[in-house]
């Protein structure tokens, strides 16, 4: 049974709130491909401006692996994340990469940031939204929060590449998959883990544009960052291969069949 947006967002939060599936994202989808790493990274800088300009706001920080990429080219990071053991791991990342005095975590929920207006010039969401069933609560709060004429910057999965256009067969088969929806933001997908339900979104672009949009946030770009996430089903030959491929796909600028998205958001000027 699908649960209902409320109900769901507090299933959603009880599953992140163990180690678990932290933990198995960290191990699945943290990539050895530094070259690509640093490309891509490059591009989030350069996207977030001058790093001198006032913190950014790492908004569902999680183990902060991002922040720290960032932190590396010089920029204060404020990361904020509902999850306890999301956020211990974080503050261990980030001891250990030597970044503490750089990135400060907190917890804090993504439906009610516990910011003024305007706190933020910059705002990064890296893989969020697709796990909050509420999400046009999440969107408006991360654009609530963001200065007039700041950035708002979001990765998310695109349901109209390849890889997305397939996903509904192949998940419609998997047992691990309690319910599945195409609804106007994306395909809606409750999956069984170990540690509890997990909704994903593998989301529509024009929908998550003109959710934006309606907060006051223009698109003003868009990068694909991985064509497909094929490598996280494989044995590691297999998957170093298809990895590498899909990072390659990153340089064609050519986001439309590529299930890894990077949007970018300019906040209205008031």
């Amino acid at each position: 049974m699908e649960p209902s947006s409320d109900s769901g967002t507090s299933v959603v939060s009880e599953t992140l709130q163990e180690s678990t599936v932290h933990d198995m994202w960290e191990d699945r989808y943290r990539s050895p491909d530094r070259n690509y790493r640093r490309h891509l990274f490059d591009l989030v800088a350069r996207q977030l401006g001058d790093a001198a300009a006032g913190p950014v706001l790492d908004a569902g920080c999680g183990p902060a692996v991002h922040a720290i990429r960032l932190a590396e080219r010089g920029f204060l990071l404020h990361g904020i994340d509902s999850s306890p053991a999301a956020l211990e791991l974080a503050r261990k990342n980030v001891d250990r990469a030597g970044y503490a005095d750089s990135i400060t975590l907190q917890q804090g929920d993504l439906l009610q940031l516990p910011f003024p207006d305007g706190t933020y010039g910059r705002v990064m969401c890296w893989g969020v939204l697709m796990h909050v069933p509420q999400v046009e609560e999440a969107i408006r709060e991360l654009v609530r929060v963001t200065a007039p004429g700041g950035t708002i910057l979001i990765s998310e999965s695109n349901i109209r590449s390849i890889h997305g256009r397939m996903i509904r067969f192949v998940k419609a088969r998997q047992s691990s998959t309690v319910h599945i929806d195409r609804r106007p933001a994306g395909l809606e997908i409750w999956r069984r883990t170990s540690a509890g339900d997990l909704f994903i979104r593998v989301a529509d672009p024009a929908w998550l544009t003109t959710a934006f949009a309606r907060q006051g946030a223009r698109l003003v770009a868009r990068r694909p960052t991985g064509l497909t996430d094929l490598h996280t089903r494989l044995g590691p030959r297999a998957s170093r291969v298809v990895q590498l491929a899909s990072h390659g796909f990153f340089f064609t600028r050519w986001p439309g069949p590529a299930l890894g998205n990077l949007f970018v958001f300019e906040k209205r000027e008031a």
